[in-house]
């Protein structure tokens, strides 16, 4: 069941469930059947989630412009969901894989 859902754009759409994951769903523009979304991203949290809130914690600053989602928790958690460039995410995929690589896990994971 879904505790909390965000529009992020015509297409794109956030939502928290009552197990503690995010799921982002997009709309198939291919599709012409209403009513049917696709999974294009989960993550689990941890936490139950009951507000999204488009903006950010901080005052608007023309040096970062990146679209944000703020949502609470029921535990009193905070956080940040942002929308990112494309060169970004690779820079912090390699940067990820380099750790991984040179840095092993707790318990070997």
């Amino acid at each position: 069941m879904l505790s909390s859902v965000e529009i992020l754009d015509d297409y794109t759409f956030l939502g928290a469930a009552n197990n503690s994951n995010i799921t982002s769903l997009q709309n198939n523009e291919g599709v012409y059947t209403m009513g049917k979304l696709d999974v294009v991203g989960k993550y689990h949290l941890g936490e139950f989630i009951n507000k999204f809130q488009h903006g950010s914690l901080v005052p608007y600053s023309d040096a970062c412009r990146i679209p944000t989602v703020t949502f609470g928790s029921a535990g009193g958690v905070i956080g940040i969901i942002a929308s990112l460039p494309r060169e970004q995410i690779e820079f912090l995929e390699k940067l990820e894989t380099s750790t991984t690589a040179m840095i092993d896990g707790v318990g070997d994971l």
